[in-house]
């Protein structure tokens, strides 16, 4: 229930913020979070072509919001080693991935106000050309999801 009502107002800032990340991001291979935050932040400055000044907000901005991904990570092989046990056991326990996914539901709860915080602070730095290709990259994030 908790992703329908919020998944507007998440999935733009994930898409926004962390989409390099995720799919660009040390080429999905293991790196350390200086790495991580470094990538985010390179691919965005030459996306939005940032400052300097830029680069140095968003850099401390990606670093903060970088301190709740560790538990988002664990969380995510949590989930992942409960689910593949199940499967290997061939039996599903619903009442325990229940519980799993209310835990990572609580986690992730408490991640938002950062990230939405995180993002805000972003928007605010941007120029208003920064903005308007911000919101054009962003729509068209937009149509390849409505798509699916």
């Amino acid at each position: 229930m908790f992703f329908r009502k919020h998944r507007r107002m998440a999935l733009p800032i994930f898409a926004a913020l962390f989409g390099s990340a995720f799919f660009f991001g040390c080429n999905r291979h293991a790196c350390t979070p200086e790495d991580r935050a470094e990538r985010v932040t390179d691919k965005i400055s030459s996306e939005l072509d940032l400052t300097k000044e830029q680069e140095v907000k968003l850099k401390a901005i990606v670093q903060n919001i970088q301190t709740s991904l560790p538990e988002m990570d664990a969380m995510k092989k949590d989930l992942w080693s409960e689910l593949y046990g199940q499967v290997q056991a061939d039996q599903i326990n619903p009442e325990k991935l229940n519980g799993k996914l209310t835990d990572a539901q609580q986690k992730l709860s408490a991640a938002i106000p950062k990230l939405t915080a995180g993002f805000a602070e972003f928007y605010a730095i941007l120029t208003p050309d920064q903005k308007n290709e911000l919101k054009e990259k962003m729509e068209k994030i937009n149509g390849y999801l409505l798509k699916k």
